[in-house]
């Protein structure tokens, strides 16, 4: 993040409500947390902000210690980033779908 991207501090949420909100969450006070929406924050913020994240808490290496040590979850989180790819092969046979009109030729 560059210095001209950085959060304003009045757009960091003070991290004391929040611990509150968190424990009162696993002592079964409460089954809801509230989020603050604010409309100033974008997708391309939040995106950034987790990339950020992600390199200050070690990255891709840290990333590659933690998939040895749960190669299950990794997988089953990689297989949802993986592109869905269509197949219209069914038993090894594929289908050829002529798109033009047949001609004087065919």
């Amino acid at each position: 993040m560059s210095d001209q991207e950085l959060i304003p501090a009045h757009e960091i949420i003070e991290r004391e409500p929040w611990e509150q909100t968190l424990q009162d969450l696993a002592a079964g006070k409460t089954q809801q947390i509230r989020v603050p929406r604010d409309p100033d924050i974008k997708r391309k913020k939040v995106i950034s902000a987790f990339q950020d994240a992600f390199q200050l808490i070690g990255g891709t290496p840290r990333l590659a210690l933690w998939a040895d040590e749960n190669p299950t979850e990794f997988y089953r989180i990689y297989a949802k980033l993986l592109p869905k790819e269509n197949h219209n092969q069914s038993d090894g046979e594929m289908k050829i779908l002529h798109v033009l009109p047949k001609g004087p030729l065919d």
